[in-house]
């Protein structure tokens, strides 16, 4: 990924959470690390926090980043029916069943696009996820941008139902689906959970980071081992020169030493004649 790549902030996080669930930190890692090295501190603090999604939150988020129409769709069907409870209450009902329609189309696209990233989803799981969702303006524009990162904590979404005497306009409300004798989810259990998994997932980012580390010391090393072995190469041309060089000049020293040797015999030679010469010319 290149400075260009990254150009367009919200693309790239759109990029991170549209990808497998299982490569996310991974994903997370590298946009932050890419955005470092562009410069842009600022924004790789921004991506270091983002937290990872359930895979329920996930699913809704691969499928509106896939089809975008889905975050709108739903949308509407929200806006269509906080407008009817807001009015005289002739449409609730059609509202509520028109909601429950795309909702349940979401839930099975969901559902389809997860099983496609290998996570087994039941759609009908996602429809009480979904309808709560419906009922949080924050997470359904979270889930409208594809970063839905967990399912808001509510009493219930099972049923959506015209607003009670005093309820702000244009406000939904659910019906809860326990029975009222029933008691709450145990917060603190959730909290603890909660906890373990941020625990986890920054042991994750610890170790993608030392992950990433030793990465660059084996490029780094590698570089080095690159340069040593052309200098080795380097080093191994010079010698075989060096000898072929000394051969031709030990070549070249037995010749002149063979001449030498020649040029000496010769010599003696000439000498010898010469005094020969002499010697009968001195007797005569």
């Amino acid at each position: 990924m290149s400075a260009d790549d990254i150009e367009d902030l919200d693309r790239a996080i759109a990029e991170v959470y549209g990808g497998p669930l299982d490569e996310f930190v991974a994903r997370r890692a590298a946009l932050v690390k890419h955005l470092r090295s562009a410069g842009r501190a600022d924004d790789a603090g921004r991506v270091k926090v983002l937290r990872k999604p359930r895979v329920n939150a996930w699913a809704l988020d691969a499928l509106a980043l896939a089809e975008p129409g889905t975050g709108d769709r739903l949308a509407g069907a929200v806006a269509t029916l906080a407008e009817a409870q807001a009015g005289p209450g002739g449409e609730v009902r059609q509202a509520t069943t028109q909601l429950r329609a795309v909702v349940n189309e979401v839930a099975a696209g969901a559902a389809r696009v997860a099983a496609e990233a290998g996570h087994k989803i039941e759609a009908a799981n996602l429809v009480p996820a979904l309808l709560t969702v419906a009922g949080e303006p924050e997470a359904l524009a979270e889930l409208r941008a594809g970063r839905l990162v967990d399912i808001p904590t509510a009493s219930g979404m099972g049923l959506l139902a015209p607003a009670p005497p005093g309820a702000k306009a244009g406000q939904l409300y659910a019906v809860p689906d326990l029975p009222p004798d029933e008691p709450p989810p145990d917060d603190r259990a959730v909290t603890a959970a909660r906890r373990k998994l941020d625990d986890a997932e920054t042991a994750t980012d610890a170790a993608q980071a030392e992950s990433d580390a030793a990465d660059d010391a084996v490029r780094a090393a590698t570089s080095d081992a690159e340069a040593a072995e052309e200098q080795l190469r380097r080093a191994e041309q010079d010698v075989r020169t060096t000898r072929a060089t000394l051969r031709d000049a030990q070549r070249d020293a037995r010749t002149a030493s063979q001449h030498l040797r020649e040029t000496e015999r010769a010599t003696t030679r000439a000498r010898a004649a010469l005094d020969a010469l002499l010697a009968r010319r001195s007797s005569t």
